[in-house]
């Protein structure tokens, strides 16, 4: 009998993790979730949490690492985001992003998995004008010291980590995707 894969999603009960847990569920994985839930809509204890998944209601660096074995999969969504979820960790944002992906990489090589480890196109910085931006495209802060700025380069900070941590001492299977900041109106 052939056991099912295992994929640990931490900020799974965000916008992008509520989907991705249906994704892995379809395909018949086990599902690990880590979220402390702080800036995110859904309450952990609501109903409309998918079903059949094991939950840690917890910051990821409360959770030791040598509990999470067999792990075939690490996906790492888990950041403060959305006004409220980035300015009640003001001047903490920088080290939150990287200690959780130090976190993630360390669980990633202990089960010798791969990662997704998610970003954001805020590396990309303020534009006067909009425009299609390129990955080789300069990065550009806003010139006062802000909440943005520091998730901005947490986040750019974090990426550079991912390229150099991830693939040393040898090159492993992994994804960095940089996905969409997007704002609308109804």
């Amino acid at each position: 009998m052939q056991k099912n894969k295992k994929v640990l999603i931490t900020g799974g009960l965000g916008f992008i993790g509520i989907h991705s847990i249906e994704k892995w569920q379809n395909n018949n994985w086990d599902i690990t979730v880590i979220d402390n839930c702080s800036s995110n809509a859904i309450n952990p204890d609501a109903e409309n949490i998918p079903k059949d998944i094991n939950l840690h209601d917890k910051d990821i660096l409360s959770c030791d690492i040598s509990d999470f074995k067999d792990i075939d999969l690490v996906v790492h969504l888990a950041s403060p985001v959305g006004p409220v979820g980035v300015l009640k960790h003001s001047g903490k944002i920088a080290s939150m992003i990287l200690d959780d992906l130090n976190w993630c990489i360390s669980l990633s090589k202990q089960n010798k998995c791969p990662i997704i480890f998610i970003s954001t196109s805020e590396i990309y910085g303020y534009r006067k004008e909009k425009t299609y931006l390129r990955e080789n495209d300069d990065k550009v802060l806003h010139s006062e010291f802000t909440v943005r700025n520091e998730y901005s380069m947490g986040k750019l900070l974090g990426e550079i980590v991912f390229c150099l941590l991830y693939t040393s001492p040898s090159p492993r299977d992994g994804l960095l995707s940089r996905m969409p900041s997007s704002a609308w109106k109804n």
